[in-house]
């Protein structure tokens, strides 16, 4: 029986492209010329050791040695070539192909975008290569200028575009104030490893910014913004900008702003000349000897809406009715109402209400704490409901009288019968907490006469005290 012809020799590939490898061969040196045509398999895999894919077989003429042979990029193209003889087939010789770069590149055009004293964003290009679909991502180091020991982390392909720059930011890894640092970005490749292949590195080295002041503080009135802070701790700080605009809404900052430069012995800036009916963005920030800026403190200030609510009388009726007048200093523009609010004395919770103009009646359906101490509050408010400071008065509740009136009359002349009930109920008001003697007057009121005032005495049952009043 003719044994079959021997296994191809020196089965090797080469990358064309990124979808592309030319295999090569020899015919087998024992025994050869048995040879009839070379049979080629091959099929992908997301595995180095899957090897029970699909697989696509051809024919070759007994003549061919190499082919060009499509593959698929960033997979594992598993591929085998046997010498087909008369009699038999020889052992399949294997090999397995991933189109990779025999040198990755780097990035292009490293760059360092936005710096301050704790982070960092740098940017970059990408290779210029056909190997976009074998991307697997980029790893990236950084460290001390000068020192061996450098963070280094793998950033996955999914966070950059398309024809766009790639940007990356140390949001996990803060750097320090006034330091030297490198960094280095690298290319990494799907390949044969489990690990992929990285390029060649890109480095740069750059300069943090100081940190900004920690305790700024702000006071302001209706005219004037004044801004303190303590001296930069950061050596390489050497000046301070202060930026200001008036905005219409507090949350807007697309304005011009004004700007002005301060030395690091100063720790303090007044903003003067404000517009009335203003917000105000301020914003602070330490800047290094290089220029490089520290992260910006923003602020949103509202100024008061008036410069203050003076000259505030309470006047308590009877019952459940008082009133209120005000008077504004520095002139009422800004202001869209005004809240009043009173609450009283040991009470958990206040009550409030508005008012459009600088005076207040309540309601006669207010519910009021008889015999008790009231404070009465008066804030400005602005359109958005910003306030100013207020102004507190003080107002007490009496008793609570009851007065029933009945008329008779009996030929020329009318009878008036005025009872008079004094009584001081609990905070609910719905029982006495203590009996009042009840005065009854019969007046004889001539029909052309009329009473007009007559002043009552109402006695108390106990104790021996009395409350007059005129009525």
């Amino acid at each position: 029986m003719l044994a079959g012809p021997g296994n191809v020799v020196n089965l090797t590939s080469e990358r064309l492209s990124s979808k592309r490898v030319r295999l090569a061969w020899a015919a087998p040196t024992s025994p050869s010329t048995c040879t009839v045509l070379y049979q080629l398999s091959y099929c992908s895999s997301p595995s180095y050791w899957q090897q029970d894919c699909n697989h696509t077989t051809l024919s070759l003429p007994v003549n061919t040695t190499e082919v060009s042979l499509r593959v698929e990029p960033c997979r594992y193209n598993h591929v085998s070539v046997t010498a087909v003889g008369d009699e038999g087939n020889s052992s399949a010789e294997m090999l397995v192909v991933s189109p990779r770069a025999n040198n990755p590149q780097p990035p292009t055009k490293l760059e360092v975008d936005v710096v301050n004293s704790t982070t960092f964003t740098l940017s970059w290009e990408d290779p210029q290569d056909d190997r976009t679909e074998c991307r697997l991502g980029y790893r990236i180091c950084a460290g001390v200028a000068g020192h061996e020991d450098y963070d280094c982390m793998f950033e996955p392909r999914h966070l950059t575009y398309p024809d766009t720059r790639s940007t990356w930011t140390n949001s996990h890894s803060p750097t320090a104030a006034c330091t030297s640092y490198t960094t280095s970005v690298s290319t990494v490749y799907n390949s044969l490893d489990l690990h992929g292949t990285a390029s060649d590195t890109a480095s740069i080295t750059f300069h943090t910014a100081p940190e900004n002041v920690a305790d700024l503080k702000t006071t302001y009135n209706q005219t004037t913004i004044s801004l303190e802070w303590s001296e930069s701790q950061s050596e390489c700080a050497d000046h301070y900008v202060v930026s200001w605009c008036n905005v219409p809404y507090p949350w807007y900052d697309n304005c011009r702003p004004e700007t002005h430069n301060t030395t690091t012995s100063v720790t303090s800036f007044h903003i003067a000349g404000l517009s009335a009916c203003s917000y105000y963005w301020v914003a602070f920030s330490t800047v290094g000897e290089d220029g490089l800026s520290s992260e910006t403190k923003e602020l949103v200030i509202t100024p008061p809406v008036a410069d203050e609510v003076r000259s505030l009388d309470v006047m308590y009726e009877h019952g459940s009715q008082f009133a209120a007048s005000w008077d504004v200093v520095g002139g009422d523009a800004c202001v869209s109402s005004y809240r009043v609010c009173w609450r009283a004395s040991g009470a958990e919770q206040e009550e409030c209400d508005h008012s459009r103009l600088n005076n207040y009646e309540s309601r006669y359906n207010l519910s009021l704490l008889t015999c008790s101490n009231y404070t009465l509050d008066v804030v400005p408010l602005d359109v958005y409901n910003d306030t100013s400071d207020s102004v507190t008065a003080y107002f007490a509740t009496g008793m609570l009288y009851h007065c029933f009136l009945s008329y008779r009359s009996s030929g020329f002349d009318s009878h008036l019968v005025m009872t008079f009930t004094l009584v001081h109920t609990d905070e609910d008001k719905k029982k006495p907490l203590q009996n009042y003697s009840t005065t009854a007057l019969s007046l004889a009121i001539p029909m052309q006469g009329s009473l007009t005032k007559f002043p009552v005495e109402p006695a108390l049952a106990s104790p021996s005290s009395q409350v007059a009043d005129t009525y």
